[in-house]
């Protein structure tokens, strides 16, 4: 089974991921139980939970009864196949906002991997940049995703690069800035900050080349990892 990647060191804590659901808050400074649901498969033996929006519903990837990966969304204690696009036969979700918009990855008749939306169960092409595979790994409360591209109301927009042959983008806020990697000329990968059509390598500026940045809130603080710490860059 494929799984998605969030940045380049989360991938294993994802896919081990599975969800355990909110319990009514309890009184401050006190320990909270947590009570874990199974949220079952699309027939097959495994699934694994990615994203959950604040209503509650959760998207991953599960093991059909036919052996497939297939996204899911898990919704009001029902899961349901997400399906792929036509003539697919992977896909996963990695992401939903709080409108219910889902994002993630699927297959087409060939093979190729492609960068999809899911909205209200129909599912949207959202294609790939220059030939390749394509995909999607956040979207934010105003329905824009990203994954190299920032795609919003049917515009892929390339994010560039930072002079080298590649870019990555890990996470997106509500204010449409994207951070990620970006390769430079010499191809070493350094974090960056798009905003308002402008690509900043982060590097001199706080931060390291090899500082691997995880999301951004809309305060524009950025959190991450430095030699294997967390970190929040303020």
């Amino acid at each position: 089974m494929h799984l998605p990647t969030r940045s380049r060191a989360s991938a294993a804590a994802l896919a081990a991921a599975l969800l355990v659901a909110l319990s009514p808050a309890p009184a401050q400074g006190a320990a909270r139980p947590y009570a874990a649901i199974d949220l079952g498969t699309l027939g097959g033996a495994t699934s694994a939970a990615f994203a959950m929006n604040d209503a509650g519903q959760v998207v991953g990837i599960s093991q059909t009864a036919a052996g497939q990966a297939h996204a899911f969304l898990w919704s009001a204690g029902r899961m349901t196949d997400l399906g792929t696009l036509p003539g697919g036969t992977y896909s996963v979700a990695v992401d939903i906002n709080a409108g219910g918009l889902v994002v993630g990855n699927a297959s087409d008749a060939a093979g190729v991997q492609h960068a999809v939306a899911w909205d209200r169960g129909r599912i949207i092409d959202l294609g790939h940049l220059g030939g390749g595979d394509g995909s999607v790994v956040a979207v934010n409360d105003r329905g824009q995703e990203e994954h190299a591209f920032r795609w919003h109301d049917g515009v892929m927009q390339d994010l560039g690069t930072l002079g080298g042959p590649g870019s990555r983008a890990t996470a997106i806020n509500d204010r449409g800035a994207v951070v990620g990697f970006a390769a430079v000329a010499d191809q070493v990968n350094r974090p960056f900050l798009w905003r308002a059509g402008v690509m900043t390598d982060l590097t001199g500026r706080g931060l390291t080349a090899d500082d691997d940045l995880s999301d951004i809130n809309d305060r524009g603080e950025l959190a991450g990892t430095r030699s294997g710490r967390a970190m929040l860059f303020r």
